[in-house]
């Protein structure tokens, strides 16, 4: 998903999600941030591992915000494994519940789609 956040007026972003930092762009999980005004900057999540990482900003390309950090939320689809009952009337109102692994509240409405 898409990050906004303040920044600085600058030609060089870089985003650093947590993780190590190397050479290497491929293990970094440094990626190219959009500017959109001097307030804001765009970009896109790199893949990680589900749990939080610590955003920061390098204005330089290689001097990152440190003290600055924000905590960005990886989280792995939620997967339904069982759900009871199994059927209801054509009416709807049946209360169903579900069984399953990465239920979390997040950001904005629960919501399940029959």
């Amino acid at each position: 998903g898409n990050v906004s956040f303040p920044g600085e007026q600058t030609e060089a972003f870089s985003i650093f999600y947590g993780g190590l930092r190397r050479a290497e762009p491929l293990y970094n999980f440094s990626v190219y941030a959009d500017y959109l005004d001097s307030r804001t900057l765009r970009c896109k999540a790199p893949e990680n591992y589900a749990g939080t990482q610590f955003l920061e900003v390098a204005l330089n390309g290689r001097d990152y915000s440190g003290s600055d950090k924000l905590p960005y939320l990886y989280y792995q689809d939620p997967e339904i494994q069982q759900i009871k009952p199994s059927g209801g009337p054509v009416e709807g109102g049946t209360t169903v519940t579900l069984f399953g692994v990465g239920f979390l509240r997040y950001q904005g409405q629960l919501l399940c789609r029959f």
